[in-house]
């Protein structure tokens, strides 16, 4: 039976980035009133995880209604017997109190990154909105915090649930700053002119103290090597290749554009036999459609969608590290159209091999729907699932467990090529900012 994990509340900037890494390992659903009745749609509660960010002292009453809410939440799962995680914000570490003393807490500190089409979040979003257009922005130069990536508070926490940490913890760094100084660093990483960051001081109502009796605490990256990660974040292939939408721009270019080409120039690593015998090119839905037009267009061959997706799933299927979830995941929400494609040739494209199982499922489609033979054309390298930047999930490689010969064996293939580093690199590089370790040795 999956475990499932409950969810009270929201988070900003963090509660998306959790709620997809612990989508990887159990089933997440929303805890909602009444919770006795809501909770029993659910075999296994493995724990229940409540957001309190700070929205305000207890005199506003949308803030009292919100803390209510939040403590309610934890108040049952306790008195349930389930396992209690708190989320609270510093600046509402003060009412910490009010909660049930059997949770375990996490404290957490200012939180910064990108959404998952690579924009920055929240008061960062603004303040880099600002710097770029060159517009004046102030920023606190009084009151001290830490500065945490939303990624790296998110693995951290998914860490000590999975491993069953308890009592209170607090996420920091060896050293605090101040925003004045965090939008400094920034201004210098991304050349911003930093004479546009004004001094001030916002009056922030809350000191958050450097740790409290008891307290157990989980040291953080520094503020550079944060930022270093969030730069990547935003100029890294894998978003190219995978997680943005066609109609999206990458370093100012449509991600369509670049797709079609990465498809063009694998039309001339193909072996010529492939080439020629081939009837059609076949994408996988939908991440493989923008290089299918490009490899047909190289080939001078018809593109045929012979498979469809029923539905998108919330999470794209990569996002899960469990091989077992995927491989259901994508044999729900995945069919054959009814083309023709009995005694033909087929080229089938998708983005790339990471742990093969999208590919290992549509071979044996194909082949179930009469393809005489099948040849897979990838318009990236190998790729060594490694990633440094909180974007690529931590999962074994094909590539590092397989060699080619036995990838054909597993997908049941007549061929597989890659496109070769070189011409990927020329096409999806355009300049040095862009991350491309996952695809580098």
């Amino acid at each position: 039976m999956q475990k499932t994990i409950l969810i009270s509340g929201t988070y900003p900037i963090l509660d998306e980035k959790l709620n997809d890494l612990l989508g990887r390992s159990y089933d997440i659903a929303a805890l909602e009133q009444p919770f006795p009745v809501n909770a029993r749609k659910f075999g296994w509660v493995e724990a229940v995880v409540v957001y309190v960010p700070y929205c305000g002292e207890p005199e506003d009453a949308a803030a009292a209604q919100r803390y209510t809410e939040a403590r309610a939440a934890a108040d049952w799962a306790t008195k349930e017997g389930l396992r209690c995680v708190l989320l609270i914000d510093a600046e509402a570490h003060s009412f910490l109190p009010c909660f049930p003393s059997a949770c375990t807490v996490f404290i957490l500190p200012e939180l910064y990154g990108l959404d998952r089409r690579g924009r920055p979040e929240g008061w960062l979003g603004e303040a880099m909105r600002r710097l770029e257009a060159g517009e004046r922005m102030d920023a606190d130069d009084v009151v001290p915090a830490y500065f945490v990536l939303a990624d790296e508070a998110a693995a951290r926490i998914r860490a000590a649930l999975r491993e069953r940490a308890d009592g209170t913890i607090r996420l920091i760094q060896t050293r605090r700053t101040t925003r004045f100084r965090f939008l400094g660093k920034l201004a210098a990483l991304y050349d911003f002119d930093r004479t546009n960051i004004y001094p001030c001081d916002a009056h922030l109502p809350h000191y958050v103290p450097l740790l409290e009796e008891g307290e157990q605490y989980f040291d953080c990256s520094e503020t550079d090597a944060g930022l270093a990660t969030l730069y990547r974040q935003q100029y890294c292939v894998f978003r190219l290749v995978y997680l943005c939408k066609p109609d999206e721009l990458f370093c100012g270019r449509p991600v369509a554009q670049f797709r079609r080409m990465l498809g063009t120039a694998l039309a001339a690593a193909l072996p010529r036999k492939v080439a020629r015998g081939a009837d059609c090119v076949i994408p996988v839905p939908a991440t493989g459609i923008c290089y299918a037009e490009g490899l047909a267009k190289g080939l001078g061959k018809p593109m045929v969608n012979a498979l469809e997706k029923l539905h998108r799933p919330n999470n794209r299927t990569l996002c899960f590290a469990d091989v077992e979830r995927r491989t259901g995941l994508i044999r729900d929400h995945m069919k054959l159209t009814g083309e023709d494609l009995q005694g033909k040739q087929v080229v089938v494209v998708d983005e790339a091999i990471f742990t093969g199982t999208t590919l290992h499922i549509v071979c044996q489609m194909l082949r179930e729907a009469g393809a005489a033979k099948v040849h897979i054309a990838i318009p990236t390298p190998v790729s060594n699932c490694r990633c440094a930047q909180y974007v690529l999930p931590a999962m074994p490689s094909l590539a590092d467990s397989m060699p080619p010969s036995k990838m054909l064996d597993y997908f049941g293939a007549d061929s597989l090529t890659y496109i070769p580093g070189q011409s990927f690199l020329e096409i999806a590089k355009p300049s040095g900012a862009v991350c491309t370790d996952c695809f580098e040795a």
